[in-house]
This record gives C-alpha cells, sequence and structure tokens, in this order.
C-alpha cells in the first residue's frame, strides 16, 4: 500500500487524508477478493522502518489505523477473519485490546483471511522464529524449515502467489521474506490512493497467464 504520502502531497491534501484513502481502498480491494473467492489477503499497513517517521506523522496514521479496526462489525458482516503480524507488543496495552478484540470477534468468519502486518519486518520475523525454536531446544533436536513456519507471525498463511506494489516500487522491502520465495510480482506506477478495480482484476491477469515452475 505504498504512496499515501505522495499521492496526498500532489493532490494538496494532509498525510492523514492519503492514509485515510489508503485505508478505503484497502476496503474495496477486501471485497474484490470475496467477489473472486480469493482466499487470502495479506497487508503491510505498517513496519518496523516507519517507526523511524516523525512522531507526528506515526501518530497520525495509527491514530486512523486503530479507528479502522475499532469498527469489527464491517469485518464480520462481510465475512472476513482477521490476523495481525508483527511486533504487537511494541503497541499500548490499549492498542492491544483493539487488535485482539478483533481478531476474536472474527474468528469464526470464513469468507477471506486478511493478515495485517503491524510493526512488521521480515528478517524479525524470521529471527523471532528461530529464538522461539531454540528455547524449545529440549522438545526439538533439529531446527528444520517446518520448525521455522511453526514459529512465524505468518504460519497460518500458505506461501504467498502474488504481491501487488504501488507507487513504482519494485522490491520486496523484507515483506513476507519467508513466504514469498516463489511469489509473481505485479508493479504499478500509480500510488495506492488510486489503485482501482480495474487494476486489481489487470494484476489478477497477469499472474494467471505467468508459468510458475518453481526452480523446475
Amino acid at each position: 500500500m505504498d504512496g499515501n504520502r505522495k499521492w496526498a502531497k500532489e493532490n494538496n491534501k494532509n498525510i492523514s487524508e492519503g492514509y485515510l484513502q489508503g485505508q478505503q481502498v484497502f476496503d474495496e480491494v477486501c471485497l474484490y477478493c470475496l467477489e473472486m473467492r480469493i482466499p487470502y489477503l495479506t497487508t503491510f499497513a505498517f513496519s518496523l522502518e516507519n517507526l523511524k517517521r516523525s512522531n507526528d506523522e506515526i501518530r497520525a496514521l495509527l491514530d486512523l489505523l486503530f479507528e479502522r479496526l475499532r469498527d469489527k462489525q464491517w469485518f464480520i458482516e462481510n465475512n472476513i477473519r482477521v490476523y495481525f503480524a508483527g511486533v504487537i507488543s511494541l503497541f499500548t496495552k490499549d492498542e492491544q485490546r483493539i487488535l485482539q478484540d478483533l481478531s476474536t470477534s472474527t474468528s469464526k468468519c470464513d469468507g477471506l483471511s486478511v493478515t495485517i502486518a503491524l510493526n512488521y519486518d521480515g528478517h524479525e520475523e524470521i529471527v523471532n522464529a528461530l529464538n522461539q525454536a531454540i528455547k524449545q531446544r529440549g522438545l526439538i533436536k533439529v531446527v528444520t524449515k517446518d520448525t521455522i513456519e511453526r514459529y512465524l507471525y505468518t504460519s497460518h498463511l500458505p506461501p504467498l502467489d502474488l504481491i501487488i506494489r504501488t507507487a513504482n516500487i519494485q522490491r520486496l522491502t523484507r515483506f513476507l521474506l519467508w513466504k514469498s520465495s516463489y511469489a509473481e510480482c505485479v508493479f504499478f506506477e500509480k500510488y495506492w490512493p488510486d489503485f482501482k478495480k480495474e487494476d486489481f482484476l489487470k494484476a489478477i491477469n497477469d499472474y494467471e497467464k505467468r508459468e510458475r515452475r518453481y526452480g523446475k
């Protein structure tokens, strides 16, 4: 979901308006997935590196985010189960309760599984999984791929099929590094707040035309 700030600047709006428009596009993409019976959607909402931004910008973004996540009824009515991935302990106790409440309240929804990456970093996820495995060394003799998978924040997810990036950014930026080894990537020059249904359909169409060889 790249380009919210640049979209705001180029449209003479404040940064909060850019993030708010980006949130609306996220809601629309969830509905597109439901319509097309796509079972999983993961969004990179806030990275650990985003903590380097100004306190005012961080607070504005998180205030909008948690205001949106309090609206659990929207997710329930649309049959969307919500997961969170990342270092959730960095949030305040009240914020953690909002995340837990939304996860619990949507736990029986089965139309779409949405994972929202917050305070997330792909390197940190793998390091954390290894540390969790080491703590179980009395029970685990050898750390395997399956061992690491078990302790990932995203252990509930299958490997990624498709990564969509906007704002002409053509890199992974530590997004789900463990899960993305064979993911196909589709890039758009337009900013996330301008992302439309036709763009989503184009990405899906491009993906379906590709031959996935998995190293063969």
